[in-house]
């Protein structure tokens, strides 16, 4: 197994090799559970959604936790499933990978010919 800079573990014949799903999960959770702005929204913004007389106040704020993670869980999802399907289609090689990349090709030229144009006379 050989790991190149910027990319995960690989097998002998180039194929990249996936951890296994509990790493995964457990890096997301340290991720997010170490993240400041979690852990401000949880702390300033949600305590503005509590009422006294309601509900304990520790029910309510497990109760919008959970919506927050339920909602969180479901775009997270969403995002993935579509990445992984998006791979697929710009699979190298593919006519979408090949049009993208001379996209991004013509892009770029047109960007440095701008700078050149800019630098040379100026504006």
């Amino acid at each position: 197994m050989s790991t190149s800079v910027g990319e995960g573990p690989t097998s002998g014949f180039g194929e990249r090799i996936r951890p296994p799903d509990g790493r995964i999960l457990g890096r997301a959770m340290l991720t997010n559970l170490s993240n400041p702005k979690i852990i401000l929204f949880f702390a300033v913004f949600l305590p503005q959604f509590t009422r006294t007389g309601h509900a304990p106040v520790s029910v309510q704020m497990l109760t919008l936790g959970l919506i927050f993670l339920l909602i969180g869980l479901g775009w997270d999802s969403f995002v993935g499933i579509f990445a992984g399907k998006l791979g697929d289609v710009l699979a190298r090689g593919s006519r979408a990978a090949i049009a993208l990349s001379v996209g991004a090709g013509l892009t770029f030229g047109v960007l440095a010919l701008t700078l050149l144009r800019e630098v040379l006379w100026g504006g």
